[in-house]
């Protein structure tokens, strides 16, 4: 009975991954989707490469063990430190990661409601560039390249 209960307790820790990091950016949850239109969709693993729990927890048995994406490399690497990365732009579009996250000036704390809404996804690149669009096929299966 108690191997059961465990089994069960982890496999609700996988299922919602690390939701305290969302809470550690400015709109973390209300990060756009880039791979759809639909303006309701949202990343909900901001720094992984998998919009969904569901998909990632499907690539995990799959793929590699590289499931992190830019912006995720870099929160990490900067100990989950927001201020650390605002001003700095992880997937090389142009906007920094505070531009993207709604938090222009770089000014969000934790708790506080940000400047602004999301506006793009601080790992995700989303400009209309052969290398912005190479980068995101290896994201989103549906984007190609001109």
């Amino acid at each position: 009975m108690l191997k059961i209960a465990v089994l069960v307790c982890v496999c609700v820790g996988l299922m919602h991954g690390y939701p305290g990091f969302l809470k550690e950016i400015p709109n973390g949850e209300a990060v756009p989707n880039p791979c759809t239109e639909d303006p309701e969709d949202k990343w909900n693993l901001v720094g992984h490469k998998f919009a969904s729990r569901t998909e990632f927890m499907m690539a995990r048995r799959q793929l590699s063990d590289k499931y992190v994406n830019v912006f995720g490399e870099m929160f990490f690497s900067n100990g989950q430190n927001w201020t650390a990365i605002c001003d700095l732009d992880a997937d090389n579009d142009g906007k920094t990661n505070g531009v993207e996250l709604g938090d222009p000036e770089c000014v969000w704390e934790r708790g506080t409601i940000p400047a602004g809404p999301a506006t793009g996804h601080p790992g995700i690149c989303e400009i209309e560039t052969q290398e912005c669009l190479s980068k995101a096929s290896d994201i989103c299966p549906t984007t190609t390249t001109p």
